[in-house]
């Protein structure tokens, strides 16, 4: 309780009496879980000089940096990963922290955990990578981060759908335009030998049917 409501002073008096933060409620949650989901990074700190182990996971795979990264707390994330909290670590559907982060847009996040050595092109068990969920977003800024630190523009999913033609299926120009400028395959097909003019004609906007017929 006093984790989840950022009560520092009460979590320093609790740990310093022994308390466990490594306990977890009936959920799967622990007190270490909730204030890096929360972006408490006084509390994390203070459970990480107690021993908590950066590392440690929550029932469904997720690790503190993984819940910190979804929120893009930036603190958080600094503090878990100045402890050796792992970057490239899998949740059960293979997620990891970078794809949190890109997926819900935190490009400050994004950049800081490139920097400190997480794998730009890390996929989950979809074939997903980071890149993949900002382009499945529309998240452009992040989207341009990764590219800027060589993600895969010619990556394609599980399902052999390119990321073009994910980018035309959300109906994002500025994605679209991104991807063109970084010379991303305008011929590639998906599994039914789709190109991503098709999608954009199927889709009919003619914004982005203009900007791919020029390259194609």
């Amino acid at each position: 309780f006093a984790a989840k409501k950022n009560n520092i002073e009460t979590v320093k008096v609790l740990l310093d009496k022994g308390a466990d933060p490594k306990i977890r409620d009936a959920s799967g949650w622990s007190a270490f879980g909730m204030a890096a989901t929360s972006g408490y990074s006084e509390v994390v700190n203070l459970m990480l000089a107690h021993s908590v182990d950066a590392n440690s996971k929550a029932d469904d795979g997720k690790t503190a940096l993984m819940y910190a990264a979804k929120s893009g707390d930036l603190p958080t994330i600094t503090s878990l990963m100045e402890k050796g909290a792992q970057a490239n670590a899998h949740d059960r559907l293979g997620t990891t922290a970078l794809m949190y982060a890109a997926r819900e847009g935190h490009t400050p996040a994004i950049a800081y955990m490139l920097e400190k050595g997480a794998n730009v092109d890390e996929q989950d068990q979809s074939h997903w990578t980071a890149l993949t969920w900002a382009v499945k977003k529309a998240q452009v800024e992040s989207a341009k981060v990764l590219i800027a630190k060589d993600a895969d523009v010619d990556h394609e999913d599980s399902e052999g759908t390119p990321l073009l033609q994910l980018a035309v299926d959300t109906n994002s120009v500025d994605m679209v335009k991104l991807l063109l400028e970084n010379k991303v395959s305008v011929k590639a097909r998906d599994k039914y030998g789709l190109t991503a003019y098709v999608y954009a004609l199927k889709k009919g906007n003619a914004e982005i049917i203009k900007l791919i017929h020029k390259k194609f």
